[in-house]
């Protein structure tokens, strides 16, 4: 994030980054499962051949309940024609048109209801709200029956963040200067990011082993242009809102793809240790973080989509040589198979966070290297010589006391503008032109 506003500082009055939707559920966790449901009913004196009149008879206190609290709020009760319906565009209409911000909205009735949680929207404004207290008062107007329904049994919800959407919003000081940049921004995203970019992004280093599919698209809605990537069912985005505002979106669906440093249920006494990341509440304040790390590390590749110099003048810097510390190096050339292929390697994100050594280069440059010790000391010794002319143009720097690179932020700039030249097609240089 850093990056990114440091190189539009001049434009940009300020960011803010909070939920913008988190979508909750409510679960009996105790009739979840075969045996939890088998002991309520064998608590309640239901035989299973009693269940359906059962279940009915509960839904009918559920719905009689609903109403009776509708009635007394004065909130109105709305028959949906098809359980298709989107629960939440209904509740939101009627709140909107009759100026309502908390409490009940209204009571919708369908051919099914499937989930009445979806008509709440909560938005966390603080990481120290005591979430499963919060909900449980919801709960309660949900269903205002569920302490007739479960009398004598301590059934409580187990609340889960079943879909969270976490958005940075960049303010520029006007639409013109947002404008000025950001059609450039779109088509970097769109037509540049790979799929192990994405992947980056959203803290995945590339692995041959996923078999899923990354899907990148962009819209033109009534907000603003939008460019969306989504990866195992979760998504980054980002769009223009309101003409002068840059939001960066992470919407997390399958959290289970992160990592929280955390206890095992089974063993709460038990140590911390980095666990897939749950959907429970509990999990939320690391939900948010992992999602603001989302949002920076795409707004620095966005930050590396140069929006004003041309290429053939960012190319100059390094396609002439240079002199350093009184020594001559070669120029760079980003067209041939040699410079080309080191500079992809450099560029894909693998060595973001972590660096590089000579071994990790070589690995991936020979990798029908010999195991004869002469072979790779011969290896090494060229790659030494590559990694000497990429310091000599500051695209890559030393780390102290250690043999290890990282990529400079210049070079970051000038890398991916050059491999990504390399992928455009001669219509697309056209239509950009035109």
């Amino acid at each position: 994030m850093n990056q990114f506003i440091q190189k539009y500082e001049e434009n940009i009055t300020g960011t803010l980054s909070g939920w913008d939707r988190i979508v909750f559920r409510g679960t009996l966790r105790m009739l979840c499962f075969v045996d939890g449901m088998m002991g309520y009913l064998a608590r309640v004196g239901v035989l299973l051949k009693d269940f359906g009149e059962h279940a009915q008879a509960m839904t009918g206190r559920l719905i009689a309940a609903s109403l009776a609290a509708a009635e007394e709020a004065a909130r109105p009760v709305k028959y949906l024609e098809s359980a298709e319906i989107r629960k939440e565009n209904v509740a939101r209409d009627i709140a909107e048109g009759d100026g309502i911000h908390e409490g009940l909205i209204c009571v919708l009735t369908c051919p099914w209801i499937d989930d009445f949680s979806k008509a709440q929207r909560l938005m966390d404004r603080m990481h120290a709200i005591r979430w499963p207290k919060v909900l449980d008062r919801v709960a309660r107007r949900l269903n205002p029956a569920h302490g007739a329904m479960f009398r004598g049994l301590e059934l409580s919800y187990y609340w889960s963040a079943y879909q969270t959407e976490w958005a940075t919003d960049i303010t520029f000081e006007s639409s013109r200067t947002l404008a000025a940049i950001y059609p450039q921004l779109v088509r970097g995203a769109i037509a540049s990011f790979v799929s192990r970019d994405v992947m980056r992004f959203l803290g995945k280093r590339p692995d041959r082993r996923y078999q899923g599919e990354v899907v990148s698209d962009y819209v033109d809605r009534p907000e603003g242009v939008r460019v969306k990537h989504v990866p195992f069912g979760n998504s980054l985005k980002v769009y223009d809102k309101g003409g002068s505002i840059l939001r960066i979106e992470t919407t997390i669906n399958q959290p289970g793809t992160f990592r929280s440093y955390r206890v095992s249920e089974n063993e709460p006494d038990g140590g911390k240790s980095w666990r897939p990341m749950r959907k429970g509440v509990a999990d939320l304040h690391r939900r948010a973080e992992v999602s603001q790390q989302c949002n920076d590390r795409y707004s620095d590749a966005l930050a590396s989509l140069d929006t004003t110099t041309p290429l053939g003048t960012l190319a100059a810097t390094v396609c002439r040589r240079v002199t350093k510390d009184g020594k001559r190096y070669r120029a760079l050339r980003p067209w041939s198979d040699e410079d080309q292929k080191l500079l992809e390697i450099l560029s894909d994100g693998t060595f973001a966070v972590n660096g590089f050594s000579n071994r990790d280069l070589a690995c991936r440059l020979y990798r029908s290297a010999s195991a004869d010790p002469a072979q790779r000391a011969r290896i090494a010794s060229k790659v030494s010589y590559r990694l000497r002319i990429l310091r000599a143009h500051g695209l890559i720097r030393k780390s102290p006391g250690q043999r290890r690179y990282h990529v400079t932020t210049k070079g970051r700039h000038i890398m991916t503008a050059l491999c990504r030249s390399q992928h455009i097609m001669l219509q697309q240089l056209n239509a950009t032109a035109a």
